[in-house]
This record gives structure tokens, C-alpha cells and sequence, in this order.
């Protein structure tokens, strides 16, 4: 049992001295893992394996989904959790929701109390946990998407405009407060600047759409406006934008309707801030960030690339923007030759509209938008929906007007829940209500069985188990499979309950039923009948190869789905007949069904127990057979609709793309192959292709043999390491592009694959697009538009400063910038000590750059200087001076001095105040301090800034457990300081 530790204890667990810092390092250690943020351990696998090493045995270790990212697998994780909790008899109260959302405070609060509980109920136990994980890495979850609205009230949440001065962590950590009258954002402004907008940051920040950044407009309103628009980096941007206007002007005269859609709408804008996620949290997504999501060449390249290959399109309704509404979205998929991969891109999103006539009005703006941006209809292959609902038979209808030889693939990956539920439906309903029952019984009685509780840990639904229980074929497979496996001692177990004196009606009938051997041959016969709609199912969720490997493996399952059914109750011509023809009727037709004892209703087994259990065994296997044959015909027929071609054409689509299945495909399969998918409309494209095929299977056949012989080239040497992307790669780079063979095998590798989950799939296209290039698309050179910089020193000891305040990274995010950068090496004043522990400190191959409301963090980036190690005395020399201005404001803290700096985000930090960078005088009360640990400057006021001495009050113990670049600032300052005091001596 397990020490209770109570939640109650501490009422905000955010009070108690522990950083997250602390808790993160805490947990990186005991499980070996490399997490970065609290909000990564969203998904419950981490608490999932401290339960295992405190109780050992209390939760499954190889059901954990420790590479969790979507919401199903993080519900899994926490009913494994809770289910741990119970039997342990820990009371904690799980937030579910609040976990998964990935919000910090509810992950930072439940993981305090789960360290505070480990540590009560570790008593020495022996642990390995990546042993106990199998060697699995615990993959940091990526939280799911949430709309905009959410994100804007999280930015409310962290205005720093709300107060008059400046933040800090703590309110005992603030010293004093930076009084001034506010200047705050008006939209007239907008008149005279058409670039700017309300920034998320606050009243006191605009926001440039052009630059994609916050600045701040405090100090002067209208002239921080003008003095932004006269920087190098906006004039450069705005120009440029002119540039693309005017290329734009010229596209729409040559491309017509191409370039008439705009690049980016607002639905576009609404939607990429969704995908973005956590990353984007609180910010603006600017038309520019939008446009790299998109692809810097969008919409010119997909209608390109669609064109010259055939393409597929998705179509996801039902997307939440927030308070954009409900929106589709419209992806397009082709086969990329080059990268020898699947490709999916972002073409459009378009306004759900009303309840009514969803369907048409849906199919038609899909349909105007096809033709809007260009797409060739002949080049449509395939078309996948996903939320549509009953508007997915208009949008095909509509589609298939465009291109009749569309092949519609949305049914495939659904047809095994809509023929288990279509099969069930015909079936007596005692089995599902047995469950039901049963779990009834498991969720409003105090009950410790361990079997009933293994029996429901899966179950995910806040609801709990409802009829019909079909809805997901997997789910009712694996109760159906758990309920037989234990039916002998759920059969004790209810016989128990019902000889104590309180006696549970529903127990009573729960044992009634239990009992009953029709009931038990049901069982039995459903855990074999649907067995294949099964593994199809668990197919389609786990994928072993890359994405087009597993569309071969989905394609000869499925081929093989319809035929199987439809043999374990049809005669064999009457099999041959309907599969040929798909006529439904056949499935009715008395004449061609098997004879009673040839059914196929769960084997000899089935029928063994039926006749043993009871005298009228015998009618009972009649009575179980006329209802497998209902099964099986009602399964059958909703087989047939959902796949999308006969089970010969999605074999031959299958052994066509497998690259060890060429030599078992005919030219005449290949033919009627090509005339299906509508690529052949005569006899002579037929031979075409035949010949084209032919030639393909030489030309294999002939470098394997190649490859046998020792030779060392040939597309199928070594053919088990080459990926089947790259194989088809290799052999359609050497066709023709007029080739019929060439389009047929772009068409197959068009088709959708899964994993088709709308949140994976969206992924997918911010990956695809150019977004990561957004980040590289700032240079040093670009400026601040608080202030003008001096770029014009050329000095080696010269360090640029820029203000990275880009509205789709988070304040005080680090940001990648060139590596190469050097630190301090220059001379101050009084204190004339050069930092040589900073100079010979290592080097980070990850600079960064932190912003912070009005100070800047940057770095010198110059080249790496030969070091004079034989004095710590700095020297000036002309190339290693450094130009500047001195402080006379009379504010204190002069050049030269060390002094404590608070910046948002971090805990007081050492600091050395240098020179003014500038030929121009320095604000008042302004102070330019570099800081130990990292060599990074920032821009700071005085009111921001502490001298050295108030050690005691400034010194974090907490920073310096947990960071170690803190811990070398704090060693560094300290030497400084040392250095400085003997130096005054002498």
C-alpha cells in the first residue's frame, strides 16, 4: 500500500521553493530522459514508469506509449495511471483534461506533488528504467492543437503592460518600479503607417506586419512609428514587398486564375496559428510567417508539380479556428520525384457553411477552388475525406463530374468499424449487453477484481461503455477477446456476490447470463469471425516501413478482406460470381449459400461446446447459425461498398508497387489496371503500357541478375536496404515523362496512406512548406526601430546588436543565429581586468539571441581571436580598441563596474557595465552590461540594475543547482572580482 502523500498539504504547490528547473532536472535524472519543459510530460507516460519502480507490477510496462503525441495514447496512459492508483489505494485525483491540454501550471502542480509522492515511497527499490522501458526513449508529447482565442487569452495573461514598470519573477525580487506615462496604440495610427497593428505583447507594443515583430511605442508613439519605418530592415522589407507586388501584377496577366486566389487569407492565418501550437502560443501569425508555411513558391510549385503528376486530395471538415469558426481544409498529395517521398501541401481553407445543403455548398467551393488555382482535373487520382459526414457522397459526386476514374479512399480506412458495426446490427445484442452490464457493475461498485479491472483499463470515453459498443472495431474485438478469456472466473466472481446477504440484483443477472451457453457460443464465434477486420484495423494503426510500404501491405489485406468473408458462407462459384460482379443481391441469394454445417461459426470448437453444455445443444448451433449467416451477409455487403475497387484491381495495385512482386504481375492485369484507373482509353495505349511494363520488368530482372553476380550496380543489388520510394525514385527518373507505365505508378504512389490522423497529417504540411527557414530569415544585420545602431565600425571587437522580436517566437526564447561568435575582449574601465576566463570559456555551438522587453540580449559576432594568455591585463592596441561613449548621467553604476541585472525569465544575473556602442550619446539612466556565463549584451535601465555588493540578496541557489551556465557566470564574477580588488591594492 502505498504512502499517501496529501494533495491538500500544500494548497498551491507553485509556493513551495522548487523551480521547475529543479523538478525538470529531477525527473531528466531518475528516468534518463532529456526533457527540456514541464509541459512535455503531458502525455503520462513519465508518471506511468515512477508508479512501476514504486510498485512494481502495479501497471503493464509494455503498454505504455512512451512515443505518445496524440490525445487517444494520452488517455491511455492515464487510465494506466489511475489503474496503478487504485490498486496501490492512492486517492489522488487525476486532471485528465488539464494534463493533456499542456498548459504548464497544471503540469508543473501535479508533477511537485508526484515528486513529493515518489519520495515518500521510495524505499531502496532497485530500478533501471530504460531496462524497464525496453530501451524506448520517452519522446517529449507536443501538447494538442488549440484554437486561436485560447492562445490570445494566454498573451492577456502575460501583458506587461498592465503595470507601469517592470516585471520580474517574484514581487519580493522587484526593487523599484519604472514610473512613466504610457503611450498606448491607436488604430488611427493605421492611417498614416498602413503596416502596423495591435500587437499581442500589450497597449504599450504595435506590431510590423511587414518586419514581423513588436516594438515598443512607449517612449515617443508616433515618432518610434517613424523611426521604425526609416530602418534598414523595414526599408529593405518594404521594397521587397513592393517587388513581389509588382511580380504579382505580372503573374496574374500570364497565369490568370493562379495567382488571382490570395496567397494567405485570414482563414489561412487562422488555421496555420492552430497547427503552429504550443511554439506560437500568445502570438501573431503574420502573412509573411504564413506564406513560408505555405512554401515560399506557393501556389506556382504545387500547381506545377500537379500538372506534370497525378495528385491526390484531401478534404478535413470540421476544423475549429477558434473564433474564425469551423472551417475545411483542402490539402493536395503527389508523389515528389526528387525527394523521393510523399509529399502533402496546404492549398486552401474554406468557410463550413450552414446546416443546410453542407454537402453541395462544401463540393461546390472545393470543386471552384480546383479550378481556381489550375488544377488539372485529368490528374486527379484520388480523394480522401474526413469529417464531412454525409456530405462526403456529395463532395465524390461532384469531384467524379470533374474526373470519373477518381478513386475515392476515405471508405477504405473506415470499412472495418462500419462492416463490424453493419455485421453486429443482425446479430443478437446479448453479447454487448453482457459487457455493458458487466461494466456497470465495475463502475458504481467498490470492487477490487483484478481481472474486471484489466478488462476495462482500456476504456478511454468519459461516458463509459454505451450500446452500441461497435463504433470502434479494435475496442470491441479486445473486449469481446478479454471477456472470453476470463469468463471462468468472471463467473466465480459474480457467483460470489450474489451468496453474500446484500444480494445485487445485477449481479444476479450478470451470473444469469454468464451461464448461459448461447451466450459463451456467441463469444466464441465472434473472436473468430472477426478476426480479419482485426488485423486489418491494427494494420492500418501500426506502421512498420515507411508510409508507401505500408499502403502495400493495406492494399493486399483489403484485397484479401472480401474474399475471405464471403467464403465462410458462400458456395465457391457463388464466391468467383460476386467477386467478379459485386452484385449484392448474390450475398441473399438462398440457392448459393453453404449448407448449415459448413458455415463457418467459430470451428469444431464452437460447435463441440454447444452440444456438450446442454441436451438441446443441437438447436442452439441451428439457432447460432442462422445468425452467423445474417452476420455474415450484412458484413459482407458493407464490405463490398467501402472498398473502393474490386479486390483483383487492389491486388494487382498492390504486387504492382511492391518491388519483389513485379515478376508475379501480368501485361494484362497491368492492362485492365491502367483502363480502370482511366490512364488507357484505347487498345493502343493498352500495348503502350504493356510494352513500357515489359520493358521495366527486363530491366529489373536484368540488373538483379547483375547484382547476383557479383556486380556492383543495379537497382535491386542489396535490394532488402533499398526503401521502396527510392526504388520507384531510381525507375521513374529514367522514364519518360510522356511514359503511360510513368503515371500509372505516380498514380498508385498518390494514393492517401495512413497515418491520415487530421493532427499528423497537418503536421506534415508545416513540414513540408518552408517554415523552417522562417527562423534563418533573420540576419544580424537587420535592425531595432527603438533606436538606431551604428553598423558602420568595422572594428573586430565590434558586436552587432539587433532586437529579434518576432511575433511568432515566444518572449525570451532563444533563437539560432550563426555560430562562430567570440566574447568579451576589450578594455574597461576602472576595473581594467579582461575577462580571460570568458575568452578561453567554451564554446556554445548553439548562440542565442534573448529578447526581453526593452533589453537585448545579443552576441559578438566577429571571428575567433588569437588569445594572449601572458597577462591579464588588457593592452589597447588599434585592433583590439573598442570605439564607445561613457556614462555621464549621473545615475551611477559607471563603466567598468560589476553589478547584478534582472531580465524577465531569469533570476539576478553578473554583469559587467562596458561602454555605450554608439557614436550618439546613450539614453538616460541607460546602461550597456555584458553578462558572465555567456558573453551576451544587453541594453538595460538602471532601475533593472544592482551593484555587485547586494550579493546576498541576488544570489539564486536554485539557478545555480539547475543551470550551468550560471554556475560558470557566478565563478567567473567572482574571479573578476578577485582580480579587481588586488589590483586596486597595488
Amino acid at each position: 500500500m502505498a504512502t499517501y502523500v496529501d494533495p491538500d498539504q500544500t494548497p498551491d504547490a507553485t509556493a513551495e521553493k522548487c523551480s521547475r528547473f529543479e523538478v525538470l532536472d529531477w525527473l531528466n535524472k531518475i528516468l534518463d530522459i532529456k526533457f527540456t519543459r514541464v509541459e512535455q510530460i503531458c502525455s503520462g507516460s513519465c508518471y506511468c514508469q515512477l508508479m512501476d519502480w514504486l510498485f512494481p507490477g502495479c501497471i503493464d510496462m509494455s503498454t505504455v506509449k512512451f512515443q505518445a503525441q496524440d490525445t487517444p495514447d494520452f488517455i491511455h496512459n492515464y487510465n494506466l495511471l489511475q489503474a496503478g492508483f487504485r490498486k496501490t489505494g492512492v486517492t489522488k485525483f487525476v486532471p485528465v483534461e488539464e494534463l493533456m491540454n499542456g498548459r504548464f501550471q497544471p503540469n508543473f502542480v501535479f508533477l511537485k506533488w508526484f515528486k513529493r509522492f515518489f519520495q515518500a515511497n521510495l524505499v531502496g527499490q532497485v530500478y533501471n528504467p530504460v531496462e524497464a522501458r525496453q530501451g524506448q526513449e520517452i519522446q517529449p508529447a507536443r501538447p494538442p492543437l488549440r484554437s486561436p482565442q485560447g492562445l490570445g487569452r494566454r498573451s492577456a495573461s502575460r501583458n506587461p503592460s498592465q503595470s507601469g514598470g517592470l516585471e520580474t519573477d517574484t514581487d519580493e525580487e522587484a526593487l523599484g518600479k519604472y514610473q512613466r506615462k504610457r503611450i498606448v496604440y491607436e488604430d488611427i495610427w493605421r492611417e498614416t503607417y498602413s503596416w502596423v497593428g495591435p500587437s499581442t505583447l500589450g497597449e504599450v507594443h504595435a506590431y510590423c506586419s511587414l518586419c514581423d515583430m513588436n516594438f515598443n511605442i512607449y517612449h515617443s508613439g508616433l515618432v518610434d512609428l517613424k523611426r521604425h519605418s526609416q530602418c534598414k530592415r523595414h526599408q529593405k522589407l518594404t521594397l521587397a514587398a513592393n517587388g513581389c507586388n509588382l511580380r504579382t501584377e505580372a503573374r496574374k496577366s500570364r497565369q490568370g486564375s493562379i495567382s488571382s486566389c490570395p496567397p494567405c487569407s485570414e482563414l489561412v492565418l487562422c488555421f496555420i496559428n492552430c497547427v503552429s501550437g504550443p511554439s506560437a502560443a500568445g502570438d501573431q501569425v503574420s502573412n509573411r510567417y504564413g506564406q513560408y508555411v505555405l512554401g515560399l513558391q506557393y501556389p506556382e510549385d504545387i500547381v506545377s508539380a500537379c500538372q506534370k503528376t497525378p495528385y491526390c486530395i484531401y478534404l478535413y471538415g470540421g476544423v475549429v479556428l477558434g473564433e474564425a469558426g469551423i472551417a475545411s481544409v483542402v490539402l493536395v498529395g503527389y508523389f515528389d520525384v526528387k525527394a523521393a517521398r510523399h509529399c502533402i501541401r496546404l492549398l486552401d481553407v474554406l468557410q463550413s457553411p450552414a446546416e443546410d445543403n453542407t454537402g453541395e455548398e462544401t463540393a461546390a467551393a472545393l470543386v471552384e477552388t480546383l479550378k481556381r488555382f489550375g488544377l488539372p482535373a485529368a490528374n486527379l487520382a484520388a480523394l480522401y475525406t474526413d469529417g464531412n459526414g454525409a456530405a462526403s457522397e456529395q463532395i465524390c459526386s461532384q469531384l467524379r463530374e470533374l474526373n470519373p476514374n477518381v478513386v475515392v479512399l476515405g471508405r477504405l480506412y473506415g470499412v472495418a468499424d462500419a462492416s463490424c458495426h453493419a455485421g453486429m446490427v443482425e446479430l443478437s445484442t446479448q453479447a454487448q449487453e453482457l459487457i455493458v452490464d458487466i461494466y456497470s457493475h465495475y463502475s458504481f461498485c467498490s470492487t477490487k477484481n483484478d481481472n474486471l479491472k484489466e478488462l476495462f483499463s482500456s476504456i478511454t470515453s468519459i461516458n463509459g461503455l454505451t450500446l452500441p459498443l461497435t463504433a470502434c472495431c479494435l475496442n470491441f474485438c479486445m473486449l469481446a477477446r478479454k471477456v472470453l478469456e476470463m469468463w471462468t472466473d468472471l463467473i466465480s466472481y459474480f457467483s460470489s456476490c450474489i451468496k453474500e446477504d446484500d444480494v445485487d440484483e445485477k449481479a444476479k443477472l450478470i451470473c444469469t447470463q454468464l451461464q448461459d451457453p448461447q451466450i459463451k457460443a456467441t463469444f466464441m464465434f465472434l473472436n473468430q469471425a472477426l478476426e480479419p477486420l482485426r488485423a486489418f484495423q491494427e494494420r492500418l494503426h501500426h506502421h512498420e516501413g515507411s508510409a508507401r510500404a505500408d499502403l502495400v501491405q493495406i492494399l493486399q489485406e483489403a484485397s484479401n478482406l472480401l474474399r475471405s468473408y464471403a467464403s465462410s458462407f458462400l458456395r465457391p462459384q457463388a464466391v468467383v460470381r460476386f467477386l467478379k460482379e459485386r452484385d449484392v443481391s448474390l450475398l441473399k441469394t438462398t440457392k448459393f449459400h453453404l449448407p448449415g454445417p459448413e458455415l463457418n461459426v467459430g470451428g469444431a470448437a464452437v460447435e463441440d461446446f454447444l452440444c456438450e453444455s446442454s441436451e438441446s445443444g443441437g438447436e442452439a448451433l441451428q439457432f447460432l447459425q442462422m445468425q452467423a449467416l445474417a452476420f455474415y451477409t450484412a458484413l459482407t455487403a458493407s464490405v463490398a461498398e467501402g472498398l473502393p475497387l474490386s479486390d483483383g484491381v487492389l491486388r494487382s495495385m498492390a504486387q504492382l508497387l511492391s518491388p519483389q512482386g513485379r515478376l508475379t504481375v501480368t501485361g494484362k492485369v497491368v492492362g485492365e489496371l491502367g483502363a480502370k484507373l482511366g490512364l488507357c482509353s484505347s487498345p493502343e495505349e493498352i500495348r503502350q503500357l504493356n510494352k513500357e511494363f515489359l520493358e521495366y520488368q527486363l530491366a529489373e530482372e536484368g540488373e538483379w541478375e547483375e547484382g547476383e553476380n557479383g556486380s556492383d550496380g543495379g537497382i535491386q543489388n542489396g535490394s532488402a536496404a533499398t526503401s521502396l520510394e527510392q526504388h520507384w525514385c531510381t525507375v521513374l527518373k529514367a522514364s519518360g515523362s510522356t511514359s503511360i507505365f510513368r503515371k500509372l505508378v505516380l498514380t498508385l504512389l498518390a494514393m492517401p496512406c495512413p497515418p491520415l490522423e487530421a493532427q499528423k497529417v497537418f503536421t506534415q504540411i508545416v513540414e513540408n512548406g518552408d517554415a523552417a527557414q522562417f527562423t534563418d530569415s533573420v540576419t544580424e544585420s537587420e535592425l531595432d526601430s527603438v533606436r538606431e545602431v551604428d553598423l558602420t565600425n568595422d572594428s573586430a571587437l565590434s558586436d552587432n546588436n539587433s532586437i529579434y522580436e518576432s511575433g511568432m517566437k515566444k518572449r525570451g526564447r532563444p533563437r539560432k543565429i550563426p555560430s562562430g561568435v567570440n566574447y568579451l575582449n576589450g578594455t574597461v574601465k576602472p576595473c581594467t581586468v579582461r575577462l580571460q576566463k570568458i575568452i578561453n570559456g567554451p564554446k556554445n555551438e548553439d548562440d542565442t539571441v534573448f529578447v526581453e522587453d526593452n533589453v537585448i540580449w545579443t552576441n559578438t559576432m566577429e571571428p575567433p581571436k588569437k588569445e594572449n594568455h601572458t597577462s591579464n591585463v588588457s593592452t589597447t592596441s588599434p585592433r583590439g580598441a573598442k570605439k564607445g561613449i561613457d556614462y555621464q548621467d549621473g545615475k551611477g553604476f559607471p563603466t567598468g563596474e560589476l553589478v547584478w541585472g534582472k531580465v524577465k525569465g531569469f533570476s539576478w544575473w553578473p554583469g559587467l557595465v562596458v561602454l555605450w556602442k554608439s557614436n550618439k550619446a546613450p539614453p538616460v539612466s541607460k546602461r550597456r552590461v555584458e553578462w558572465f556565463g555567456d558573453g551576451m549584451f544587453s541594453e538595460i535601465y538602471t532601475e533593472r540594475l544592482l551593484p555587485f555588493a547586494a550579493f546576498a540578496k541576488c544570489f539564486c541557489k536554485n539557478s545555480y543547482a539547475s543551470l550551468p551556465t550560471y554556475k560558470d557566470a557566478i565563478y567567473q564574477v567572482l574571479e573578476v572580482g578577485h582580480e579587481c580588488y588586488y589590483l586596486s591594492l597595488s
